[in-house]
């Protein structure tokens, strides 16, 4: 099998609930080379939330409902992936113990007090800035249910670049394979990807992340010694409801 191929059917197969029974014979470098195609997985995410939310919209003509189908079906394709590394997260850095119980803290796969808020609060940011798009104009708002999978991945990308690992695991892997290669191809596809429904917005769905990035580095640094894969879909998420709150921004109309 085509070594591209092979490293986009992995891609789906780990970051998505769509079926393809295919068995992929990984090699080692696979999972990290396959981080090129995070922007075609995220369009396909993002294009189903779009049809559910366009179809909702049509049957509802209700904005808040609308974003509600729009951020369920992103939730459900992904599988929570990167909502799980939110919850996590957020019960490892509100624990306020020192590095190695935060880290502890993570790795459990049971959701803390903290975990559970978190992600009550990141759904419903996602909920609320979208069903505002929606509210000021219809179309706008279907783009940034299109682009948003697209900036969370985005975020990912770079802080797997400007990285270190904090201890072993998947999150390893990519932060040890990420190179300069890998991050140009990403990021142009996330522009390539959003510049046709955004134009010049399409800007936001990179800056945000990049941003963000710098940021969420410095206090993962501070308090783990790096990231680990629960940060990464930290990463995602957030840059996913900044990226969100952005489209809100009452001027910003495409």
């Amino acid at each position: 099998m085509n070594r591209y191929l092979r490293r986009l059917i992995y891609d789906f197969q780990f970051m998505t609930r769509i079926p393809i029974n295919i068995s992929v014979p990984l090699e080692e470098d696979d999972p990290a080379e396959a981080m090129i195609f995070f922007p075609v997985v995220a369009l396909a995410i993002g294009g189903l939330s779009l049809g559910v939310a366009a179809l909702v919209n049509a049957l509802t003509e209700n904005a808040l409902v609308a974003a509600l189908g729009a951020v369920a079906m992103s939730a459900y394709v992904s599988g929570g992936l990167h909502l799980d590394g939110l919850s996590d997260v957020c019960d490892g850095l509100f624990s306020g113990r020192d590095r190695e119980r935060v880290l502890e803290i993570m790795h459990d796969s049971r959701m803390g007090t903290f975990g559970g808020v978190g992600l009550f609060f990141a759904l419903s940011a996602k909920m609320v800035f979208l069903s505002a798009v929606f509210n000021r104009d219809l179309t706008t708002g279907l783009m940034a249910a299109l682009a948003a999978p697209l900036a969370g991945r985005a975020g990912i990308l770079m802080i797997s670049k400007i990285g270190k690992s904090a201890r072993a695991g998947m999150g390893r892997c990519y932060v040890e394979g990420m190179n300069a290669r890998i991050l140009s191809v990403g990021l142009l596809l996330t522009l390539l990807f959003t510049l046709p429904a955004l134009k010049l917005h399409a800007l936001a769905a990179i800056l945000i992340p990049a941003v963000l990035a710098l940021l969420l580095n410095v206090l993962f640094n501070k308090r783990l010694g790096g990231i680990t894969g629960d940060c990464l879909g930290c990463t995602s998420e957030l840059s996913e409801i900044c990226f969100l709150f952005y489209m809100a921004l009452k001027w910003v109309v495409i």
